[in-house]
């Protein structure tokens, strides 16, 4: 939609610019009625960080077109154009003496106002974002060091989620959602229990929704994980020749067991040692014959806080267990490999290093995508938010 509205509808704008005079008012106010329509339409949160609507996305933002900022640049290039033709043509140096206040691009003025570049522009609107006191959750975590920012912020552009999905996950990771926790100290309802309505014992927030709820670990959060599983073992099956079956993730079943010459995939499988190893049951083990290498690969969905502390007690926890693989299978190498997404969708960089030992496409990221936003979309709307009969969306998180 952003795409749309870009191309077709805000670009029709800029002939009018420098022809009819538009004021920063007028601008604003029809800016305005742009997010009003966004809103009825679910497209927008009312309660999300407007400053993120005209970010670009590689830095978080969702790419719509500042309608202030395109007017300005564009009566900026029709002033240098008559300014810089004057070395040229008589005609244009009349044109510019006679300007006064005369057309919108008022040429006598024109070197008066210098426009800040795209980069200074989108720092200081991405400065303003956060500033936010409730906002400045998420641009503060994508400022970390160890998080990739592009890839964090790609499924704006290539997860193909219908506008409705896409404004309430942006919703998500501007805590805006009406969770419990919001009403009470946020809309000022002091009436309002701010316990979680599944386990009643921690405030409701959106951290403890999506990663935090012990009524909704041995369920909710199971089926997630296996979902993002389920699409790497999947993955590796296809590049190792182990299975011929190309069907959608969500219905790719994996088998306990995959071997051919080359290969061996064992999903969820516990491995026995001659000596007691407590953490023994990686997600999943492939085991690459001919260089006698073996990757243990577990799947995590921290909190974003917890993110990097989550990647050091994966490695630590089976490392264990990778020494006593070399020794028993007689391998050259036993790797323990990560794979990790926070809870609120923010990617680690280690997750791009992650597919690449694994000889994985990076790709692979849009297909664990899909499962985060189906599992927030339907637990935070449906078990939290808005009663059953309206949920519109939820079927939108499979691909189209």
């Amino acid at each position: 939609m952003i795409k749309a509205i870009n191309t077709c509808a805000t670009r029709v704008l800029t002939f009018s610019f420098g022809i009819v005079k538009w004021t920063h008012t007028d601008l604003e106010n029809l800016q305005t009625k742009m997010r009003t329509l966004l809103t009825r339409y679910r497209f927008n949160n009312p309660r999300a960080a407007k400053e993120r609507l005209t970010l670009k996305w590689q830095i978080g933002g969702r790419g719509l077109i500042d309608i202030t900022r395109l007017h300005d640049k564009q009566v900026k290039l029709l002033q240098m154009y008559f300014l810089n033709k004057q070395v040229t043509s008589f005609l244009h140096v009349g044109v510019v003496k006679a300007d006064d206040r005369c057309t919108p691009l008022d040429l006598v003025r024109a070197n008066a106002n210098e426009l800040p570049t795209d980069e200074e522009y989108n720092n200081q609107v991405k400065r303003q974002w956060s500033q936010q006191v409730l906002h400045v959750r998420h641009p503060y975590d994508l400022s970390q060091q160890y998080v990739d920012i592009e890839a964090s912020n790609k499924w704006l552009t290539n997860a193909d989620l219908f506008a409705e999905t896409e404004g309430f996950l942006t919703a998500i990771q501007d805590q805006v959602v009406l969770k419990r926790n919001y009403k009470k100290y946020i809309l000022k309802q002091p009436d309002t229990d701010e316990l979680c309505r599944r386990c009643g014992k921690e405030s409701e927030i959106i951290q403890h929704i999506t990663a935090a709820c012990e009524q909704l670990a041995a369920t909710e959060y199971v089926k997630r994980h296996d979902g993002w599983a389920k699409t790497i073992h999947q993955k590796l099956a296809e590049a190792a020749e182990l299975i011929d079956d190309k069907s959608p993730y969500y219905k790719y079943t994996p088998a306990n067991v995959l071997e051919n010459e080359n290969f061996k995939l064992y999903w969820n499988h516990s491995i026995l040692t001659d000596k007691t190893i407590l953490f023994n049951r990686p997600d999943i083990t492939f085991m690459y014959k001919k260089t006698k290498n073996t990757f243990l690969i577990d799947i995590a969905v921290p909190n974003t806080h917890n993110l990097a502390k989550t990647i050091t007690d994966k490695i630590n926890k089976y490392q264990e267990l990778a020494n006593e693989i070399c020794a028993m299978w007689k391998q050259k190498a036993a790797q323990v490999i990560p794979i990790e997404i926070s809870s609120t969708g923010v990617i680690p960089k280690s997750l791009s290093q992650s597919l690449t030992r694994l000889n994985l496409h990076l790709n692979t990221t849009a297909k664990i995508y899909n499962s985060w936003h189906m599992f927030n979309c339907k637990k935070l709307f449906k078990l939290q938010i808005r009663p059953p009969s309206l949920i519109l969306f939820i079927t939108a998180s499979r691909d189209r």
